[in-house]
């Protein structure tokens, strides 16, 4: 098989350029970008690790939740877990003496390991201000609902206020795939709860 000296000739799997002049080098990276799909979410197989990271952890993102709220005197916001590395760690952003602060929680220990004050666009534009008053739920509640309700582990839950509407909006992962999960921040109840792979309120 012959080959034009300025041609260019890719494997389809790795993108290889075996053969390709200079000028034609930034053309091909702004092919690259546009051309290859960016996922949004994480693989099913990235998913089913993490499943398995929350189901053998020590600590549950809501007793981490709990552990947090006891030790910052405020309710807790949003929170997160999170692998890096191959390591599990939980993130819970809450209220410490009426400003919002970030706590890292260790999934084996359950302790606080590092906390740190948020900025000055959080403090004026977070919707955290409002948990306080307007919520007699509670974040650490609503993800364990959701856990008890569809056999889930949540990786994702946040406080939102918005048209007059206060919910928590909870992501969790089950054997089937992720779920979508809104609550009803007054009362508790789940008013929707969809595939991680739908659109739509």
């Amino acid at each position: 098989m012959q080959v034009d000296a300025g041609a260019c000739l890719y494997r389809p799997v790795k993108l290889e350029v075996i053969m390709c002049s200079r000028r034609f080098f930034p053309v091909l990276l702004v092919i690259f970008f546009f051309a290859v799909p960016v996922k949004a979410s994480a693989s099913d197989a990235d998913d089913g690790v993490a499943l398995a990271a929350l189901e053998n952890a020590s600590t549950s993102l809501g007793q981490a939740i709990g552990t947090v709220e006891r030790q910052a005197g405020g309710k807790a916001f949003s929170a997160q877990a999170e692998i890096r590395n191959g390591v599990l760690s939980y993130w819970v952003d809450a209220l410490e003496n009426g400003k919002p602060a970030r706590f890292e929680v260790s999934p084996p220990t359950g302790q606080i390991m590092a906390s740190e004050k948020q900025g000055l666009w959080d403090s004026l534009f977070g919707e955290d201000g409002e948990v306080e008053g307007v919520s007699p739920i509670g974040l650490q509640k609503a993800v364990e609902s959701v856990e008890n309700a569809l056999d889930a582990k949540v990786v994702h839950a946040e406080f939102d206020a918005e048209e007059g509407k206060t919910t928590f909006k909870v992501n969790a992962l089950t054997e089937g795939g992720e779920r979508k999960v809104v609550i009803d921040a007054t009362t508790g109840k789940i008013v929707k709860a969809e595939n991680g792979d739908e659109t739509g309120e």
